[in-house]
């Protein structure tokens, strides 16, 4: 019999005790139990923990020194194949929803009796055990947007929902949307992804909904349709916009139904469907230009995700470029707090995260020991911000530091922009070097500079990565 491990984390050390005994007692179950009385002890006891387990979370935790999001937060990354139920002596929908709202997987009520605390925490590990023992890599994310909808994605899996429709500019994320459904899913069920705008208009509904021997020129044989293989689970439509009139009266007929009928068919097939769709163009805007049925709009929008471009979520930029140095071919790479600061200014509206992305891998092209400096984002970044940001070298001796119109910028701040620009200029024509060989290039006492390289980290001039690639560090 397989061991479920649990470890317990609550200030109430009786009923700590009553929730330890109750379970390792339990006929017909091998739950190992660990009751932790602080964060600080939950932390410690899973600090070899790599497999699967359940973590259960008094909502309320009096001493805790870590909030009860954080906490979870920092579980999840710890330990992606963690169930995490939070507990509570309150059974009202509030509470339930606000521990759902702070990343828990499940909640459970303090007030069950022995013997459906048993039932239900056992229902807990076979239902979240299915997935979590997918053989796949659980994606770790940087964006607190795509954090909530991930903890959002299974209260609509296991619901009575059966359209989402996601709304974003392109780039926003949407694509990344639908793998976090697809790997939310049990196993065994069935997701099928339609590039509707891919598909040819004369052979999207073949391509949907399937065909019938001889239904059209070339139908040589039945043709089973996207829709019908995805028969008991969920397919994302993407780029839903683009649909044929006629396709929508057909996923209409699905939505509405559940029932499908394949070109040249006589009878409909029952199916049982749920939809994911999305698309970059506003569906309301197109009901209102006649090109795309208001009662299909109204079907696939259920429940709606939302992705805010990248200029809204400019919060997330500092660790989302972090995030893609980290992870890109060949990196880790490291950004200066100078090219960082200009990729702030540009809107990046053409394709959001995505062309963020693309953009952080041009730079890699003009890295100087994996660091991505000013000097490497690509022109036509600085043709929309204008050359005004950029500081200027006009041959290898001489640098132009710009007065930006609307900045204050005092003496001090310009004498620490030229002291980092000398301090890469040097670099770039002698390689790494020794603190002291800075100091001696530039005619500062070592002393001095030390005191002086400090500070630029501290402000932010120069990113420590950088600034230890340079001296050899």
């Amino acid at each position: 019999m397989a061991i479920n491990r649990i470890y317990h984390l609550d200030d109430d050390p009786f009923y700590g005790e009553e929730f330890r005994e109750t379970l390792t007692k339990a006929k017909g179950h091998s739950f190992q139990v660990t009751t932790c009385l602080t964060a600080e002890e939950l932390f410690a006891a899973i600090d070899e923990e790599t497999g699967p387990c359940l973590i259960v979370l008094d909502i309320n935790i009096g001493q805790s020194s870590v909030s009860g999001d954080r906490l979870v937060q920092k579980l999840k990354q710890e330990i992606p194949r963690a169930i995490i139920m939070m507990c509570s002596d309150m059974n009202d929908p509030e509470t339930v929803r606000r521990c759902l709202d702070l990343g828990a997987d499940d909640f459970i009520f303090k007030g069950l009796d022995e013997g459906d605390l048993v039932e239900r925490l056992a229902a807990t590990f076979a239902f979240f055990q299915t997935d979590r023992n997918k053989d796949h890599k659980p994606k770790h994310f940087v964006s607190s947007t795509l954090d909530q909808i991930k903890a959002r994605i299974p209260r609509i899996i296991n619901s009575a929902i059966s359209s989402v429709h996601i709304f974003g500019e392109s780039g926003t994320g949407k694509e990344l949307v639908s793998e976090l459904f697809e790997e939310a899913l049990p196993s065994g069920v069935p997701f099928n992804r339609i590039h509707c705008g891919a598909i040819a208009p004369t052979l999207l509904e073949s391509e949907l909904f399937g065909h019938v021997k001889g239904a059209f020129t070339g139908a040589s044989a039945n043709k089973v349709g996207l829709i019908e293989q995805a028969n008991g689970g969920w397919i994302f439509l993407d780029e839903v916009a683009t649909l044929t009139s006629s396709a929508q009266v057909a996923l209409l007929r699905v939505l509405d139904n559940q029932t499908i009928r394949p070109v040249g068919a006589a009878k409909e097939k029952p199916v049982a469907i749920r939809i994911l769709s999305a698309t970059n163009e506003s569906l309301p805007e197109l009901v209102e230009q006649g090109r795309f049925r208001m009662d299909l709009w109204q079907r696939l929008c259920e429940a709606t995700i939302e992705l805010a471009p990248l200029r809204d979520r400019m919060d997330e930029f500092d660790a989302l470029v972090q995030h893609f140095c980290k992870t890109m071919t060949l990196g880790p790479f490291h950004i200066s707090a100078g090219a960082l600061d200009i990729l702030k200014r540009y809107t990046w509206r053409h394709g959001n995260i995505r062309e963020l992305r693309n953009c952080l891998r041009a730079m890699t092209e003009g890295a100087m020991n994996k660091i991505l400096a000013p000097a490497a984002i690509p022109k036509h970044i600085w043709e929309s911000i204008g050359e005004q940001g950029r500081p200027q070298r006009q041959d290898d001796n001489t640098i132009v530091i710009p007065l930006h119109s609307g900045e204050h910028q005092d003496y001090e701040q310009l004498s620490q922009i030229l002291l980092v620009e000398l301090i890469r200029v040097i670099f770039s024509q002698k390689g790494a070097m020794s603190i002291r060989q800075l100091s001696q290039a530039i005619a500062i006492p070592r002393s001095t500079l030390g005191n002086r390289l400090h500070k630029l980290v501290q402000e932010g001039h120069i990113e420590d990565a950088e600034l230890k690639t340079i001296l050899k560090m």
